[in-house]
């Protein structure tokens, strides 16, 4: 078997020749590095909904307040997330 990296027309990494490959275990740690990520903004994106909740920011100057900390949390695990289903597509 070769080492070389091919992506089959059904969108699978196959090798030489022509086997469907399994995902490498260093991908799959990083993956779940970067999960455990997305959780953890996941989490901090609860905390600040939920301190929008509680009411107004006496001291939001609009770039700093809780909804605007939401969103550029979620924009961050989002693009984690649609970086790791490009890492693992190949092998899914």
């Amino acid at each position: 078997m070769s080492d070389q990296l091919t992506i089959a027309r059904g969108g699978l990494a196959v090798d030489a020749d022509g086997n469907v490959l399994d995902m490498p275990r260093c991908l799959v740690h990083d993956c779940n590095d970067e999960l455990l990520d997305v959780i953890a903004l996941l989490h901090a994106s609860i905390l600040e909904v939920q301190s929008c909740a509680s009411g107004p920011n006496e001291d939001a100057d609009g770039i700093t307040d809780a909804s605007s900390r939401t969103v550029s949390l979620l924009l961050i695990a989002d693009d984690k997330v649609r970086d790791m289903l490009r890492t693992i597509s190949p092998y899914v």
